[in-house]
């Protein structure tokens, strides 16, 4: 039940602050790129959670396929890892679909602090089960790599794009 409470508080604070980002972007004209939510999803076999809000910060420097980003994303899974990243990049794939990462500032496992998360996140326009993905990666290197998104079972992301 306590779980139940928990995930329903992630997700609402996550609805929340979509809601904030986009008063935000529209109050200073041009929407920003940006994804929220709380999400359960199977990393491997591992039955996870993550919960993250992020948004662009600017546009992508020549060169560069990512835009500067803020924001954070905790995640969570069955053998009791957790570790929360600091996000500091964001693109879009297409109008439903974005990448964005950035550096692990905390952890329950002290060694991945100062790796690097990647997360892709897929709006399928309906929460949850109903077309939702995700996933995560971690890596030692700042790759800009990710893995292939699988289905979300529960909760709900919404990707905003320009």
């Amino acid at each position: 039940m306590k779980t139940k409470q928990t995930l329903l508080a992630a997700i609402l604070v996550a609805m929340v602050l979509t809601l904030v980002l986009a008063s935000t972007a529209s109050a200073a004209g041009a929407p920003l790129l940006g994804v929220s939510g709380g999400v359960g999803f199977l990393s491997g076999d591992l039955k996870s959670f993550a919960s993250f809000n992020a948004k662009a910060t600017g546009s992508a420097q020549d060169g560069e396929g990512h835009e500067p980003a803020s924001g954070f994303l905790e995640y969570s899974d069955g053998t009791g890892l957790t570790f929360t990243v600091s996000v500091q990049h964001i693109h879009a794939h297409s109008a439903a679909e974005v990448h964005f990462g950035g550096t692990i500032v905390k952890s329950s496992d002290r060694l991945l602090v100062g790796w690097f998360a990647h997360a892709v996140a897929i709006d399928g326009g309906s929460p949850g089960s109903s077309g939702d993905a995700f996933s995560i990666i971690w890596t030692g290197s700042d790759i800009h790599d990710h893995g292939a998104p699988g289905p979300v079972g529960y909760g709900n992301l919404v990707v905003k794009t320009p």
